[in-house]
């Protein structure tokens, strides 16, 4: 497939192992749009005890993918924000809850919402 040995999820967390502990700390593949799921509901109670509408998270495609998280060792949902560049998902930024953090591997480092104001003056 993707030229990873064994997925995360399927290494238990050893010290003694430096394969193991490689794996562990690999960050998820750059996702493709298409391979983002829609927000499930405890994601969207999340935001929306922030002050964070359900239309906004659909306008800036705010989304979900289950990979693994580093510092909970495991895998686990995540909030997926993806970074675009030209119409193209180029990074993504993912927030397992309640905060630990993950960029792609091998993402380009753009600001987010770009697309948003390229073209304004």
């Amino acid at each position: 497939g993707d030229g990873r040995l064994a997925s995360a999820d399927q290494v238990l967390p050893r010290s003694d192992c430096l394969l193991c502990l490689c794996v562990q700390v690999m960050p998820p593949a750059l996702a493709t749009a298409d391979q983002l799921q829609p927000l499930d509901s405890t994601i969207l109670n999340w935001f929306n005890q922030r002050g964070i509408s359900a239309a906004t998270l659909q306008r800036n495609r705010v989304a979900m993918q289950t990979c693994y998280s580093p510092a909970l060792r495991r895998t686990v949902p995540h909030i997926a924000f993806p970074y675009f560049y030209n119409g193209e998902v180029v990074n993504v930024k993912y927030r397992a809850l309640p905060k630990h953090f993950v960029q792609s591997k091998g993402g380009q480092q753009v600001f987010y919402g770009l697309d948003d104001i390229q073209g304004a003056s």
